[in-house]
C-alpha cells in the first residue's frame, strides 16, 4: 500500500486526506521501512505538504496516541521547534504563568532535538516532576492546573519514525504535526511555528479537526514564539474564521528588547533564566517575552479578550439593573458595573446582579472609604477598576494602598473636558505592578497608539463606539484593522 502512495507522490501528485491517513498508519504500525518513511517525508517537504496531507497525518497520529480526559477548559502552549535561535524555554515559562492565573495547561513537549533545552530538560533542571502516566498527568491538571505531557509517553507509535527523522536531519511534516496532536485534545492552543508560510495550512487543518481558538505565531527574527525583539506574524483560527495580522511588543505596551537577553547555551542556563523571570530578577526582555506569550495564551483561552461595562443608574445615565443581567446572558466576557459605587450595599448588590467587577472613582470617595470598598469587593470575588483624574487624587490613593488596576479618566468630571494628556501625566506616577487603563476620549487608531505610548495597557471605550451605525466594524477600525490604520 505504501509503495503505491509513494509512487503517486513521486509522480508529482498529492495525497487525499484518506490516503495520507493510510500512509501515516503504515508508519506508526511498523509496516513501513526506514527508507520508505524517509522517501515519503522528503518528497512532501520538497513539493510542499497540502492541508489534506497534514490533516490525514494528524488524524492518524491522534487515533494512535494515548489520551487523557482533561475536560474542555484546557489549553496548550507548544511549538514546532527548529527555529535554531537558542532561546530559553519561553513557552514553558508562559505555561507556568498562565496556570498560576487559573487556566489549566496541558503542556505538550519533549527533550531537546534542535534546541539547547527542551521543555522536559528544563523541568528536570528545575526539579519539577514530569507525570509518569496519563493518570498522574490528569491528577496534576486537577490539583495544580498544570501538567507536562512527555510526548514519547503518549505517542509510542512514533518510535518507528525516530530513525529516519534523525538520519535525514531536516525538518519534515513530523515537526509540524506534533503540536497538533496534544494528548489532552485541547481545542484552544498557542502554537509556535518556525516558518509563517505553514501557518495558514496548519490553521485550516485545525479548523477541520474541530479546534475552537488556535493562535499560530512566528517571530520575524526566526523565533517560534511571539518575539520581544521583532514583529510577530500571527495567524488566528477562532470560531471557524481564519485571519492574519502582525503583533509588535509596542502594540501591547511593552518595550522592544534584545534577542541576546533571552538566549541560552544549555538547559542549566535556561532553568536559571526561567527562575529569574519568575522572581523578577531577569533582564527586562526575558520578563517581557514571557508576559507577551502568556498574554497570547490567556487570549487563546478566552480569559483576556475584553470586558463589557454596563451603566445601571436610571436617574442620571438612563441605565437599569436589568441591563447588567441581559449583557451577562448575551456575551461570554466579564462585565463591569460602571456606576458611582459609594457604599457597601452597592458592592454586595453588584455581586448579586452578576457583575465581575466594579468601578470605584477616586474623585468621589475618600481614600479610606475607597480602600474599604475595594477590599470588601475582593472578599466577595469582585475585581475593581479604581479610577483617578487628578494627580492629587492619585497621590492620596497611593499613600493609602496600591490597587491592581488603575484607570486614568481623560475626562475632567467637573468641566467634562477630555484630553488624552491626562494619561500622559499620570501614567509615569503609577507603580509598574499596576495595570493602567486609559478611559474616555479614545475614538481612533491614533488615539489608541497615543495612550499606549503614554503607558496605558488597556482602554475603556464606550461612547465613541455606541454612536456608530456598525459597532463591530468600528471596533476593528479602532485597532487599525479593516483595511489598515484608521484614516481619520
Amino acid at each position: 500500500m505504501l509503495k503505491r502512495l509513494l509512487s503517486k507522490c513521486a509522480e508529482g501528485e498529492t495525497l487525499t486526506e484518506a490516503e495520507a491517513y493510510e500512509a501515516m498508519n503504515a508508519v506508526m504500525s511498523g509496516e513501513a521501512t526506514d527508507s520508505q518513511i524517509a522517501s515519503l517525508v522528503s518528497i512532501l517537504r520538497v513539493r510542499g505538504e497540502t492541508v489534506d496531507e497534514i490533516a490525514g497525518f494528524v488524524r492518524a497520529m491522534r487515533d494512535r496516541m494515548t489520551t487523557i480526559d482533561a475536560g474542555d477548559d484546557v489549553i496548550d502552549t507548544c511549538g514546532t521547534g527548529g527555529d535554531g535561535a537558542a532561546t530559553f524555554n519561553v513557552s514553558t515559562a508562559a505555561a507556568i504563568v498562565v496556570s498560576s492565573l487559573g487556566v489549566k495547561v496541558a503542556k505538550h513537549g519533549n527533550r531537546a532535538v534542535s534546541s539547547k533545552s527542551g521543555s522536559a530538560d528544563v523541568l528536570e533542571r528545575l526539579g519539577i516532576d514530569i507525570p509518569a502516566s496519563p493518570e498522574a498527568a490528569k491528577q496534576a491538571l486537577e490539583t495544580k492546573g498544570l501538567a507536562f505531557l512527555f510526548a514519547p509517553l503518549y505517542h509510542a507509535a512514533m518510535k518507528y519514525a525516530a530513525g529516519p527523522r534523525k538520519e535525514i536531519g531536516f525538518r519534515t511534516i513530523f515537526n509540524l504535526i506534533g503540536p497538533l496532536a496534544n494528548p489532552a485534545r485541547c481545542k484552544r492552543q498557542v502554537i509556535g511555528v518556525y516558518s509563517t508560510r505553514y501557518a495558514e495550512k496548519l490553521a485550516e487543518t485545525m479548523r477541520r479537526l474541530g479546534s475552537e481558538h488556535v493562535v499560530f505565531v512566528t517571530g520575524r527574527d526566526g523565533l517560534d514564539e511571539c518575539s520581544i525583539a521583532a514583529e510577530t506574524d500571527v495567524v488566528e483560527l477562532k470560531d471557524g474564521d481564519i485571519r492574519r495580522f502582525v503583533l509588535t511588543p509596542e502594540s501591547v505596551g511593552l518595550r522592544r528588547g534584545g534577542l541576546a537577553d533571552v538566549q541560552v547555551r544549555s538547559s542549566e542556563e535556561s532553568a536559571a533564566l526561567l527562575e529569574a523571570v519568575m522572581d523578577g530578577t531577569a533582564p527586562a526582555s526575558a520578563i517581557d517575552i514571557t508576559a507577551l506569550n502568556a498574554g497570547v495564551a490567556l487570549y487563546a483561552a478566552g480569559k483576556a479578550e475584553t470586558i463589557a461595562s454596563v451603566l445601571t443608574d436610571e436617574r442620571y445615565f438612563q441605565g437599569h439593573r436589568s441591563y447588567l443581567r441581559l449583557v451577562k446572558e448575551t456575551v461570554d466576557i466579564p462585565v463591569l458595573r460602571k456606576d458611582f459605587i459609594i457604599d457597601r450595599r452597592q458592592v454586595e448588590e453588584s455581586a448579586r446582579l452578576g457583575a465581575d467587577a466594579i468601578l470605584l472613582i477616586g474623585e468621589a470617595l475618600a481614600p479610606e472609604t475607597l480602600e474599604a470598598l475595594y477590599r470588601e469587593a475582593y472578599d466577595i470575588g469582585l475585581e475593581c477598576l479604581v479610577e483617578v483624574h487628578a494627580k492629587e487624587t492619585l497621590e492620596r490613593l497611593l499613600d493609602r494602598f496600591t490597587p491592581e488596576v488603575i484607570g486614568i479618566n481623560n475626562r475632567d468630571l467637573h468641566t467634562f473636558v477630555t484630553a488624552l494628556e491626562a494619561t500622559k501625566a499620570l501614567a509615569p506616577l503609577i507603580p509598574p505592578s499596576c495595570v493602567i487603563v486609559s478611559e474616555s476620549g479614545i475614538s481612533s487608531w491614533r488615539d489608541v497608539e497615543t495612550v499606549r505610548s503614554y503607558g496605558a495597557q488597556a482602554m475603556l471605550v464606550g461612547e465613541s463606539l455606541m454612536r456608530q451605525a456598525d459597532v463591530e466594524r468600528a471596533v476593528y477600525r479602532l485597532f487599525g484593522e479593516d483595511g489598515g490604520h484608521d484614516p481619520a
